[in-house]
């Protein structure tokens, strides 16, 4: 009898060893399928987007919306003639700053052109004025000393005119150059000139 509950605590105990194994692989599969099917069930759920409800404007905020726009494009056209008048004002400030630049530069020009032109021709004056008393004198002698004084004369004459001739023309460049320089500076343009400027710009070439 107890051989009999033996075999029977040994047959239970087998059973028990290698029956458990397989009770727990079952187990994990069918916990591993639930789970499974459980995400394939969220992954493929379809979910519907709240629709976005758009609030149009009533009749008020429309009315300010359209004064709004108004009121820009107005301010806008006025930014705009305002920029218009102060540029033409600009422009009117500029070319009267110019005018009166140029009328100092020309003043300039002229007051030394003057006084070159005096100094030339008080010089000129002088040689003619030599020329006229060695001339006078040498009429006075006879045969080869007269012709010698004569040439002589026309000699100093030549000499003394030239140095004049050329002082005349370094003071006229000069005022010139200076007037183009003043120019300049006013307009920033020294091509700019007064009437009939090239044919004064001549004479100092003479």
């Amino acid at each position: 009898m107890r051989h009999s509950i033996a075999a029977t605590g040994m047959a239970f105990l087998l059973i028990s060893t290698f029956a458990a194994p397989a009770y727990a692989e079952n187990t994990t599969a069918a916990a591993s399928s639930s789970s499974v099917s459980s995400s394939e069930t969220v992954i493929t759920g379809t979910i519907k987007p709240t629709p976005l409800k758009t609030k149009l404007p009533n009749a008020r905020e429309k009315r300010l919306i359209v004064q709004t726009q108004m009121k820009i494009k107005r301010q806008v056209k006025q930014d705009g003639k305002q920029q218009k008048t102060e540029a033409t004002q600009v422009r009117t400030e500029t070319k009267v700053q110019v005018g009166a630049c140029g009328q100092v530069a020309v003043d300039t020009r002229e007051v030394a052109l003057i006084a070159g032109l005096a100094s030339y021709t008080t010089a000129l004056t002088g040689t003619y004025q030599a020329r006229k008393t060695a001339l006078h004198d040498a009429w006075a002698l006879f045969g080869t000393d007269r012709k010698q004084a004569v040439t002589a004369a026309w000699d100093a004459f030549k000499a003394t005119n030239g140095v004049a001739a050329k002082a005349w023309k370094t003071a006229h460049a000069a005022a010139w150059d200076t007037f183009k320089a003043a120019l300049k500076t006013c307009a920033g343009d020294a091509t700019l000139n007064d009437a009939a400027a090239s044919e004064d710009a001549g004479l100092g070439a003479e």
